[in-house]
């Protein structure tokens, strides 16, 4: 009959079946052992070249070595997981000059700061250059003298504006003779001096309300001087402390001179400023 031969075709077929199945999956096997061979291999090849990376560039702990292998212009500095570009400063952005005028008109040479890449300031603690044509006893000319500054003419612009760029100010630095002379000192060798110390390092002094200038002003002086002021009269003698005082004031003093505390009058101050010596004759007769 026709039934038996069904059967064993039916059998054959599913015997086929069974053996194309099982031939599939010696292929899957065989394939994801290749594909984990491959990927060890891959992830074996990644390894040799992070090691060898790390062996040819340094390590995020040694940035300041990578960014001298860098242009000096612009560096690529990592914090963390982030990164910044920054711009290396060229030596004139370094020493960017803060200039400050006084006793003249400030507006063409302000123009040539401007223009050169320098700065205006207001404050005598951020003045690196003060511009002034004579010798004078303003506050500005007091304090970037008492912090060693330079003081240079009008030329000092000029000549900066002819080369293109801020140069050396030496060979501008004002000269006053007939101020110069009238004082008793040089301002080159005042700057020298008050640039390698200060005046009145230590020194602690209290001003009255009657000098002139007026106290506000004299702290400044006081304080870029290296010197410090007291806000109340001393009435007991310490070391290195002093009053400046005027006339109109010396009823005030009668204690501190009890007390042993030298009085002096502004020339202490001012004068002793300009020629950076301490004027110990200049005191105040009371």
């Amino acid at each position: 009959t026709a039934l038996p031969i069904c059967e064993e075709q039916q059998q054959s077929q599913k015997s086929a079946a069974k053996l194309t199945r099982g031939r599939g999956r010696g292929r899957g096997r065989r394939g994801r052992s290749v594909a984990k061979n491959g990927s060890q291999e891959v992830a074996s090849s990644q390894v040799s070249r992070r090691k060898k990376q790390k062996r040819d560039f340094p390590s995020s702990l040694d940035e300041e070595n990578l960014a001298e292998t860098e242009s000096p212009k612009r560096r690529r500095v990592s914090r963390g997981l982030s990164s910044i570009t920054t711009t290396t400063a060229s030596p004139l952005s370094e020493d960017k000059p803060k200039v400050m005028f006084t006793g003249l008109r400030s507006t063409p040479g302000e123009k040539i700061v401007r223009n050169l890449g320098g700065e205006l300031v207001d404050s005598v603690c951020d003045c690196t250059h003060l511009v002034a044509d004579k010798v004078l006893k303003t506050i500005k000319f007091l304090c970037v003298l008492a912090r060693g500054q330079p003081i240079v003419t009008s030329k000092w612009l000029d000549a900066c504006r002819r080369a293109g760029r801020f140069i050396d100010a030496s060979p501008y630095i004002l000269c006053d003779l007939a101020s110069e002379r009238e004082h008793g000192f040089q301002l080159r060798r005042s700057i020298e001096k008050a640039s390698a110390s200060a005046l009145l390092q230590g020194y602690k002094i209290h001003v009255t309300p009657n000098v002139k200038p007026p106290p506000w002003a004299v702290k400044d002086v006081v304080e870029c001087s290296g010197g410090s002021t007291l806000n109340l009269m001393p009435t007991k003698a310490g070391e290195n402390v002093v009053v400046v005082s005027c006339d109109e004031d010396a009823g005030l003093c009668v204690c501190a001179v009890r007390a042993g505390i030298p009085v002096y009058r502004k020339d202490f101050l001012v004068d002793g400023v300009l020629k950076q010596e301490l004027l110990v004759d200049a005191k105040l007769d009371i």
